[in-house]
């Protein structure tokens, strides 16, 4: 059995693979901080006997490659196959967003996450000041991930998500991202995400710019465990990967500070959207429903085509940069505005009925199976 593992500070996720019957299980769990950080023998015997153990198979029997954002996490384990995160993300050949611990990367680029409190507190919506954020940050960097379960815990996550996902796209070129409609986000970093809708916001949250994409989401770190799979076996790593389907979330249109939209079916039909000020919009469009949005952007006419997904259509024509030269009140009711705008739809039924697009309607087909053993 071919076994790919992924060793992040607070989790291990892996993917293993029956060479004959080309049969697949993945998988992810937690062990201490502490013992991660002190990277001894034992906890790497208790990595591979945890990891054998959901397996069902011996040590004999399995075949071991690891990877970690850095290879000294790796440097006292027995096993000889193992490498860098960042040796092997330039080897996928999609568009892809991937978030560490403490690294990112786009484009080809290795993007060190450095940033502090004060640069993720604008997202924090329970944050009434930086000081107790900064406690948290600081003793998370000491001491791992906040073992509660509550609400503050996840919106101090949630936020610290959204800054590493800011940082990535923000340094990463326009060219790239105009060019590029698919993307999927991948990495240890999603592990911890429970809420499908902030992840979409949290992208959108961090664009500069204008223009389309489909957004994928690889929530168990498969893409990069395949990668090590084809490491060991490449034509196996290549069927596997043929086979990998992503939680296909939503069709994201930015267009900044534009409060009309219309949208031309494939029937030729059109409908005219107003759209609220400095706003998200779920517009419930499925992937099969293709539309040509038109819009005027920078004094220009541009026609884009977008599709649904998940979760529809979501447009936002918020003002860039989010959130500057606000007051802390004003801050928090606009980050809670905008989620709550994220769990709402525009309303197709009241709009002319100029299509017979609302009936004929097909809904997508599912494109994300989650692997089974």
């Amino acid at each position: 059995m071919h076994i790919a593992l992924s060793i992040s500070p607070h989790k291990v996720t892996g993917l293993a693979v029956d060479s004959t019957k080309h049969l697949t299980k993945s998988f992810n769990f937690s062990l201490p901080f502490f013992e991660f950080r002190n990277l001894s023998k034992s906890y790497w015997d208790e990595v591979i006997e945890r990891v054998l153990d959901i397996c069902k198979v011996s040590k004999t029997e399995a075949k071991f490659i690891i990877t970690a954002e850095e290879s000294t996490y790796l440097s006292k384990s027995e096993l000889s196959l193992f490498s860098s995160t960042f040796e092997i993300l330039p080897n996928i050949n999609q568009s892809i967003i991937y978030l560490g611990d403490y690294k990112g990367y786009a484009n080809k680029n290795e993007l060190p996450l450095i940033f502090d409190p004060q640069d993720f507190y604008k997202w924090f919506p329970q944050a009434e000041n930086i000081s107790e954020i900064e406690n948290t940050f600081y003793n998370r960097q000491a001491y791992g991930i906040l073992n509660r379960k509550d609400t503050w815990v996840s919106d101090f996550e949630q936020a610290l998500f959204r800054e590493k996902l800011s940082f990535v796209l923000q340094n990463t070129s326009v060219d790239y991202l105009r060019s590029t409609q698919d993307i999927i986000l991948t990495g240890e970093g999603l592990i911890e995400v429970t809420d499908q809708k902030k992840l979409i916001l949290s992208f959108l949250d961090g664009l500069n710019t204008f223009g389309f994409w489909r957004l994928y989401a690889d929530f168990e770190n498969i893409l990069l465990n395949t990668q090590l799979i084809k490491h060991l076996d490449e034509e196996l790593g290549k069927k596997i990967e043929d086979k990998i389907l992503f939680e296909d979330l939503s069709g994201c249109l930015v267009i900044p500070e534009s409060c009309n939209m219309e949208l031309v079916f494939s029937d030729d039909s059109k409908i005219e959207l107003k759209l609220i000020e400095n706003s998200v919009s779920v517009v419930p469009l499925n992937k099969g429903d293709t539309v040509n949005v038109y819009q005027k952007l920078s004094g220009k006419e541009v026609i884009i085509e977008a599709t649904g997904g998940k979760y529809g259509l979501i447009v936002d024509n918020r003002k860039r940069p989010l959130l500057s030269n606000l007051s802390n009140k004003e801050r928090l009711e606009l980050i809670l505005r905008w989620e709550k705008e994220m769990n709402s739809k525009v309303d197709l039924s009241s709009l002319p009925k100029t299509t017979s697009y609302l009936k004929k309607s097909k809904p997508s087909k599912q494109v994300n199976k989650k692997n089974e053993a």
